[in-house]
C-alpha cells in the first residue's frame, strides 16, 4: 500500500465524527492491520507527518485537552506517549458572512486566513496568553470577565469555546440569531476583552490613590515631585539601617521620564515583594497596598523632620529614627527640638553611634 494511500487513511480516521476520536496510538494499530501492515512506530511518525502538512486543517488534543499551539516538544511527546493523544479535522464554522466575521473580531482574531475554527481558536487563546497573570487571576474584575477567563480555559475543543463556552459565558445559551441580540453580544465580548485587558492598568490606578490619599497629592506627578524631595533627604543624610534602601532609590531614580512608568517600577522592587509586578495576584496586590502605605509615611515623616529641623549633621541620620516628637511639649518650636537633639547625639560616645543608630532603625522599622 502506497504511503498516499496510508497518509488518506489516517486523515480519514482523524475525520471520523463516530464516537470518540481515536488516539494516535490506536490510529497506530490500525495501520498495522491490512492492507496497510505498517510497523506502530512509523505510523505514529506518519500521524505527526500528517499533522505537520497543513496544522490548519488539524486540532490535536493531549489528555482529551485542546492543544492550541504546539512545536518540536510537543512532537516528541507524541511520539514517546501516542496514547496520550488524538488528531482531529479542524471543525469548520457552522456560520458564515458578516456577522462570523464581527465575532472573529470582537474576539480579536479578525482576519483569519482560514475558515477553520483551530485557527480563530488560536488567535483568541494567544490573546488570552497574552494577558498578564494578575488579569488572568484576579478576582477584583466582573463575574462576566472572570466567567470568560474560565471558557477560555476550560473549553473541550475551538467549537466548544466558540459556539458554547463564550456566549454562556456572557448569558447566552449559544451564539445569538436576532441581529439585535447578536449586537449586543459582540458589544458584551469586546467591553469583557477591555475589562481583562485594562486589568493591569487599573490596578496602578488603586495604588496611584493610595499614595495620593497618603500624601495628600492630586496626581501621579505631585506624587513623584514630593517623594523625590523626602526620598532625596533620606538617601542623602542615612542610606544605611533604614531598611528603605530599594524603595527610595526608585523613587529618586529620573532615569524614566514617564510618571506611570516610574511608579510602576517603585511597585515592582521597591516594595520588598520578591515576584515580579506582571506576575501579582489579588494577595501581591493587598501586601503592595499596605507596604506603599506604609513606606510613605515613614519617608514623609522622616523627611519632613529632616526639612524643618536645623540640626548639624552627625546629628541628622539620628532624627530619621527618632521616636515621633511631641510637638505640643516643645510648642512646636523647631530650634528648641533641633537643639536637644542635637545634643542627645553629642552625649553618646562617638563609638557608640553605629549602634544606637542601628536600635532606632529597627525600632523604627517596627513601627512605620
Amino acid at each position: 500500500m502506497g504511503l498516499r494511500h496510508c497518509i488518506d487513511e489516517i486523515s480519514r480516521l482523524c475525520a471520523d465524527d463516530a464516537g470518540a476520536l481515536p488516539s494516535v496510538d490506536a490510529i497506530a494499530h490500525h495501520m498495522s492491520g491490512r492492507p496497510f501492515g505498517m510497523k506502530r512506530t512509523p505510523a505514529i511518525v506518519l500521524c505527526v507527518i500528517t499533522l505537520l502538512a497543513d496544522r490548519d486543517r488539524h486540532e490535536l488534543y493531549e489528555d482529551h485537552r485542546f492543544v492550541p499551539h504546539w512545536g518540536p516538544q510537543t512532537l516528541l511527546r507524541v511520539l514517546k506517549a501516542p496514547s496520550r493523544f488524538a488528531i482531529s479535522t479542524a471543525s469548520m464554522s457552522p456560520i458564515s458572512g458578516r456577522f462570523m466575521q464581527q465575532y472573529c473580531r470582537a474576539l480579536g482574531a479578525g482576519g483569519a486566513e482560514s475558515d477553520a475554527l483551530v485557527v480563530v481558536a488560536r488567535k483568541v487563546l494567544l490573546r488570552h496568553a497574552a494577558l498578564s497573570v494578575y488579569a488572568r487571576q484576579t478576582e477584583s474584575v466582573s463575574m462576566e470577565a472572570r466567567a470568560l477567563r474560565r471558557a477560555l480555559e476550560t473549553a473541550r475543543s475551538p467549537a466548544d469555546m466558540l459556539f458554547r463556552a463564550i456566549p454562556d459565558a456572557l448569558g447566552h445559551p449559544s451564539l445569538p440569531s436576532d441581529g439585535a441580540e447578536r449586537g449586543r453580544f459582540l458589544t458584551a465580548v469586546e467591553r469583557v476583552w477591555d475589562e481583562l485587558e485594562s486589568a493591569d492598568t487599573e490596578l496602578l490606578e488603586r495604588l496611584g490613590h493610595v499614595a495620593f490619599e497618603t500624601l495628600g497629592c492630586a496626581s501621579t506627578h505631585d506624587t513623584r515631585a514630593q517623594c523625590r524631595d523626602y526620598a532625596g533627604r533620606m538617601v542623602a543624610d542615612s542610606r544605611m539601617h533604614h531598611g528603605f534602601e530599594q524603595f527610595l532609590d526608585r523613587l529618586v531614580d529620573d532615569s524614566i521620564s514617564d510618571d506611570r512608568g516610574w511608579f510602576s517600577k517603585v511597585l515592582d522592587g521597591g516594595l520588598g515583594i520578591p515576584t515580579p509586578i506582571h506576575s501579582w495576584g489579588d494577595g501581591h496586590a493587598s501586601q503592595a497596598e499596605f507596604l506603599l502605605r506604609r513606606n510613605l509615611l515613614a519617608m514623609q515623616r522622616a523627611g519632613r523632620l529632616l526639612a524643618e529641623l536645623q540640626l548639624e549633621e552627625e546629628a541628622r541620620p539620628f532624627a530619621l529614627f527618632w521616636p515621633n516628637p511631641d510637638w505640643q511639649q516643645f510648642g512646636s518650636d523647631v530650634q528648641t527640638l533641633s537643639q536637644r537633639l542635637s545634643a542627645m547625639v553629642r552625649e553618646i560616645p562617638r563609638d557608640e553611634r553605629v549602634p544606637v543608630i542601628v536600635n532606632l532603625a529597627r525600632e523604627f522599622r517596627g513601627v512605620a
